[in-house]
């Protein structure tokens, strides 16, 4: 029972905040030169990405060491937000929404969410957990500042 309150909460919070987002996208507000809709954009790849890491688990496989450079990160960042640039803000929280569920329904496949599914260049273990925790609270996050940049702080 726990494990579905988390995913119920957890969709919640997301699916509240892609809709600020969309509520955000017509503005001209920019945090690091990306507006809303091209922060939006980059959560897609992420999300897809560390769904399939998830499946990957459930499929047998063993946890993958990620070692991304900085430099690695713009450049997926770049191409996700490039791959949406004519696409409207509405069809981008579509898809942002698409790719959560499709991490959620991965992580709900897994026996336990504290089932490692990456393990960090520093040797720290990833759970689905915190994949599920790293996602939401990025989004936030990011949601954060652009909230705070529109109320002009």
């Amino acid at each position: 029972m726990v494990k579905e309150q988390t995913f119920a909460q957890l969709e919640k919070q997301f699916n509240k905040a892609v809709s600020e987002f969309e509520a955000l996208g017509a503005s001209s507000i920019r945090i690091e030169d990306w507006s809303p809709k091209e922060t939006l954009a980059h959560f897609i790849h992420w999300m897809d990405y560390a769904a399939r890491q998830i499946e990957s688990i459930s499929a047998g496989g063993q946890p993958e060491r990620v070692s991304w450079t900085q430099e690695h990160m713009a450049t997926v960042n770049a191409e996700a937000v490039a791959q949406y640039a004519q696409v409207p803000i509405s069809e981008v929280g579509s898809q942002v929404r698409k790719a959560y569920e499709k991490l959620l329904k991965a992580a709900q496949a897994l026996p336990s969410l504290d089932t490692p599914v990456a393990i960090r260049a520093n040797g720290e273990t990833l759970t689905a957990r915190n994949r599920l925790d790293l996602a939401a609270n990025h989004l936030l996050n990011h949601l954060k500042e652009y909230q705070a940049k529109a109320e002009g702080r």
